[in-house]
């Protein structure tokens, strides 16, 4: 059953989250971030060796499949991006307007068949 209107699996304001290891996969969130959303100045986001694959954000402002962040912080160090969706917005994989962001992907070289992200992997503002 999908988030109502976002983050699908993970959904953090204000706090601190490190992920090393393991799989966010197939969720789907109403609007934005279909594995993650996090916003906040002080929201901190930290996730390593991680596979983020096809994950969704439906619906009128779908934005961010694979995470959406606003504000604070977001690091991504050696994370598989695939086959991440967003209906109308933009970044099928990431979405963010984050304060500091620093993404470092495992190139597509990994055994899951590789789906282009919809709308790009990244998006920015």
């Amino acid at each position: 059953m999908p988030a109502t209107i976002a983050g699908g699996r993970i959904y953090n304001y204000q706090g601190t989250v490190y992920v090393n290891g393991g799989m966010v996969y197939y969720n789907l969130a109403g609007q934005q971030g279909g594995g993650l959303f996090t916003w906040g100045n002080a929201a901190r986001v930290t996730i390593t060796t991680t596979y983020v694959i096809y994950n969704q954000a439906t619906g009128a402002g779908g934005t961010g499949g694979g995470f959406f962040e606003k504000d604070g912080s977001l690091t991504l160090n050696g994370v598989t991006l695939r086959g991440n969706r967003e209906t109308v917005g933009a970044g099928g994989a990431v979405a963010a307007a984050a304060s500091f962001f620093n993404i470092n992907p495992v190139p597509p070289t990994d055994p899951i068949v590789p789906v282009p992200c919809e709308r790009g992997l990244l998006r920015q503002s």
